[in-house]
């Protein structure tokens, strides 16, 4: 891979040289000595042609092809994620290693290097001769690359893998689960990974113990819920799930024989209880003897390692996708969208009054709650094309593990046919409203939107944020809120909704008074208490702010965010604000940085303000 990169850099380089430094060749003057033949008449040597050099945009366009097909290149579940057939790109499926990636710092240093690789490449690029769309697809990545560097060098250990209910052992799980098993490459493939897991298991505990070193250690109570967690597969034994879902896949594989069959079982059924089951034993024996050192229960700011803090302000720029962020503004922000959604709370109640009852908010299967959706919220949103939806359901041994619902991201060259994972939606008690936030008008729409958008930076796709992809899948939610159908009202749903992103939005800000500044539990929940929240809930949200400081930001500022603009939108264009050319306007930058966004808007307004007529005399 090291080795490719830099006979590419060198290519793009040659180029450069060639054209602007061709020798031009002499014609000699010949010497008459006698009337000369046509026969003799000498021809003139031909000056070569130039090469050409590449433009800026070609260039860009180079860099990213040649990204897509390295990241691409780099494992081979990241291939069988994102395309369906590598050949068209070149790349051959089976020289893509199968692996899990690791933990230690060599690893991290891979990583660095590979990501420097591509920053150098990026450096020889002139962006102000880039099209506008290419240099906020420039910006984007170039953001993303940086902040990922920074990550992996100078503050290797500073990542928490092990975060309750969203962290490695919760994933692993889902990963095996979800891993597409069609033909032998697959399979070997997937064994091969499954037998990583014991190594991985190790290599988890040894990335622990040095988080220990730095004083950054998780709490006793991020503990205890991990260790519960890890407890959850681990009780299954015999009758985990990777056992079967293995032997379902391949009984649906063409051209197996029963031989081959029997022998790819035996070997699943070794490697799930020898390397799956036993790392996360090892996992289990290594958290527990780190008990000792647990740090305590307290923000970041608070912790000795002030090396910490400066982590934690580095990854709010990437948690928020706001490389403008600082606290102010997001307290500002955070509390501001808290306010408005207290007073739809207070006028749902209000409207509802007696007739305030809690039910299902579904109108019976998946299929006819998605058929609701287009129904009330296809006039709302830009045009779409056509999609097909695929239901997956969640095994019961990850029940309690997993969130509602999943939507998996969509390959780039059959990004028509997507999955929407649901977890017991039978049990959910607000259905339309989970299938607004991951379908056709949520995740679905936004991911798809922009694969269908042609000439759309493949590099700038693959560093999409988690905040700004939240963004759309809240306010897809808020949306159907707004409105309602004639199955629910809008304050029915709103209610509803309110109640989930009150907390969102409450412990986000709680995250930065508690991380940032070092407000303490009893502080914290005195507060809370006092606007009128149950001191259970208090605490809880406490907790969640050490155990989890950045996971409730992803949602909180992308939906508070993307609410503002839209509000912002709504009151520079007046008359003029048309909700469904707004959405086209930002989908149109592709996924980026509300910072990015912001400054976009800004021409766009004045763009847009320009271009109305003057006032009659």
């Amino acid at each position: 891979m090291k080795r490719f990169i830099a006979l590419l850099t060198a290519i793009v380089m040659l180029l450069s040289m060639t054209a602007c430094g061709t020798k031009q060749e002499t014609v000699e003057t010949p010497v008459v000595t006698a009337a000369p033949t046509p026969e003799a008449t000498p021809e003139p040597t031909p000056e070569p042609t130039p090469e050409p050099t590449p433009s800026p945009s070609e260039l860009w366009q180079a860099f990213d092809e040649k990204y897509f097909i390295d990241v691409m290149s780099r494992d081979y579940s990241t291939l069988r994620q994102y395309l369906s057939d590598p050949s068209a790109y070149g790349i051959d499926p089976a020289a893509v290693p199968a692996t899990l990636g690791g933990l230690t710092k060599e690893d991290y240093d891979e990583e660095a290097a590979f990501i420097q690789g591509h920053l150098d490449e990026l450096a020889l690029i002139d962006r102000e001769q880039l099209t506008e769309q290419e240099q906020i697809a420039y910006d984007t990545v170039k953001k993303a690359l940086e902040t990922e560097l920074l990550m992996c060098t100078k503050y290797y250990g500073y990542e928490e893998v092990l975060i309750p209910y969203a962290g490695l052992q919760s994933d692993l799980p889902l990963t095996f689960f979800l891993t597409k098993l069609e033909n032998k490459l697959d399979i070997e493939n997937y064994l091969s990974m499954l037998e990583e897991v014991a190594g991985l298991g190790q290599q988890v505990v040894d990335y622990q113990k040095y988080r220990a070193e730095l004083g950054i250690f998780m709490s006793e109570e991020s503990l205890e819920l991990v260790l519960e967690q890890i407890d959850e597969v681990l009780d299954n034994g015999d009758d985990f799930f990777l056992y079967h879902t293995f032997d379902d896949a391949i009984a649906e594989i063409e051209g197996l024989t029963e031989d081959e069959i029997a022998a790819y079982q035996a070997r699943n059924d070794a490697a799930v209880k020898d390397s799956f089951l036993a790392g996360y034993q090892t996992m289990k024996d290594g958290l527990e003897a780190l008990e000792e050192s647990c740090r305590p229960h307290v923000g970041i700011s608070e912790l000795p390692n002030k090396t910490y803090l400066d982590y934690y302000y580095l990854k709010m720029k990437s948690a928020t996708a706001d490389f403008d962020y600082n606290d102010e503004e997001a307290i500002n922000l955070y509390l501001k969208t808290f306010n408005v959604l207290v007073a739809l709370n207070n006028s749902a109640y209000q409207f509802l009054g007696d007739s305030l009852e809690e039910r299902q908010l579904s109108v019976g299967t998946v299929e006819e709650n998605m058929a609701l959706l287009h129904e009330v919220m296809d006039p709302l949103y830009p045009a779409q094309p056509e999609l097909n939806v695929n239901f997956s359901y969640v095994p019961e041994e990850l029940k309690d593990i997993l969130s509602a619902a999943a939507y998996l991201i969509p390959s780039f060259d059959t990004w028509q046919d997507n999955t929407i994972i649901l977890n017991a939606p039978e049990e959910d008690q607000s259905l339309l409203l989970t299938l607004a936030h991951e379908g056709i008008h949520g995740h679905m729409f936004q991911l798809t939107y922009h694969r269908a958008m042609e000439g759309l930076s493949k590099a700038q796709q693959l560093n999409q944020y988690t905040s700004y992809s939240e963004a759309w899948s809240q306010i897809a939610e808020f949306t159907l809120a707004s409105v309602g159908t004639e199955e629910f009202s809008s304050p029915e749903l709103m209610l509803y909704l309110c109640n989930n992103l009150l907390s969102l939005e409450m412990i986000a800000y709680l995250s930065i008074e508690v991380n940032a500044y070092g407000l303490g539990k009893e502080d914290t929940v005195n507060y809370l208490v006092d606007i009128g929240y149950y001191k259970e809930a208090a605490e809880r949200f406490y907790d969640l702010c050490i155990t989890m400081p950045f996971y409730y930001t992803n949602y909180a500022y992308g939906f508070a965010k993307l609410l503002d603009i839209m509000s912002i939108a709504a009151e520079t264009l007046g008359e003029d604000y048309d909700k469904i050319a707004f959405l086209e306007e930002v989908l149109s930058y592709g996924p980026t940085t509300f910072d990015i966004i912001d400054d976009q808007l800004e021409l766009w307004y004045e763009e847009s303000t320009a271009a109305e007529p003057a006032p009659a005399a």
